[in-house]
């Protein structure tokens, strides 16, 4: 028994004892919330949590807007001035009067020289969600993820002097302009990995992609109607050396300087096509505009082409 007892006398607690910038390591790996629930485990772990770089809110772990509104209020303000490396901010339960309240928050990490921005806005109104201009002019932001369904506007009358990395996920294509249907990339001067994922309606849609540092370009789109001589894609990318295209019907593309081509990968995913003759025309732009790729891979639901 004596031993027992002096044994768990002369335990430590050696997490504890861990440098700060090592447990603000090791915390920036949970969702904030759990890293709040650490304040309590004693009077060194009271305020850790508010140094952590990364900040992960979702809404949808918090029984009402309302409660979630309160926990990123405090979140923002305890942290005083210290840097957010990474913003991660997803909003599916909220309303048009929340949107002054989110435009707040994305101030905020602004402010605090917000490296890498993971923002979802899917609100149930008709009503357009502007994000602030200042991300036009953040000299910090490096990669952004953007998710919505009809809701964000985008700030495009400038630039984004050091965005490297953009991951776009939508539904209907009211992002960049919501009155043409159209997604301009020409804003972005040295972005060189872009995403689109999304979903096309019945109206015509037009997406620019011109952008000179560009190297990766993943396009990966469900068509819920039979429009896609509708779409009509430009991609003008001088330094492109990585296209993947997964499209349900092959959109109308036209190619500009793609000699720094080197693998394309081309997937068609719908089982029917009743307009055989104009998916053969547009196929036949398609490649044309890619004729000096290295290496091409073309896959469907019923054959795989590897072309080196």
């Amino acid at each position: 028994m004596g031993s027992e007892s002096d044994s768990q006398a002369t335990v430590q607690d050696r997490i504890s004892a861990l440098p700060d910038a090592v447990l603000y390591h090791i915390l920036a790996f949970l969702e904030t919330k759990c890293t709040v629930r650490t304040s309590i485990l004693s009077k060194r772990w009271k305020n850790i949590w508010a140094y952590v770089p990364n900040l992960y809110l979702n809404d949808e772990d918090f029984s009402s807007f309302a409660d979630f509104i309160v926990f990123v209020d405090r979140a923002l303000l305890i942290r005083e001035s210290s840097a957010i490396q990474k913003f991660h901010l997803h909003c599916n339960m909220c309303h048009a009067e929340d949107f002054s309240r989110i435009d707040g928050w994305i101030r905020t990490a602004i402010r605090y020289n917000v490296v890498e921005l993971d923002l979802c806005i899917d609100a149930d109104t008709e009503e357009m969600f502007e994000l602030p201009k200042s991300l036009l002019t953040c000299k910090t932001l490096m990669v952004w993820k953007l998710w919505s369904t009809y809701t964000i506007k985008i700030p495009i009358s400038g630039w984004y002097p050091n965005l490297k990395f953009l991951r776009v996920k939508f539904k209907y294509p009211s992002l960049f302009n919501p009155d043409n249907d159209s997604m301009d990339f020409s804003h972005f001067p040295v972005l060189e990995y872009l995403r689109i994922d999304g979903s096309l309606g019945f109206d015509a849609f037009n997406l620019n992609v011109c952008v000179p540092a560009l190297k990766t370009l993943r396009i990966s789109l469900n068509h819920e109607y039979h429009q896609r001589e509708a779409y009509n894609f430009l991609i003008n990318a001088p330094k492109l050396e990585k296209l993947d295209v997964k499209e349900g019907y092959l959109s109308n593309y036209t190619f500009k300087n793609t000699k720094s081509l080197v693998e394309a990968n081309i997937h068609v995913f719908s089982e029917e096509d009743d307009e055989q003759a104009a998916s053969a025309t547009r196929a036949t732009k398609f490649l044309s505009g890619i004729s000096g790729v290295k290496c091409l891979t073309i896959s469907s639901p019923f054959s795989t082409v590897s072309i080196h």
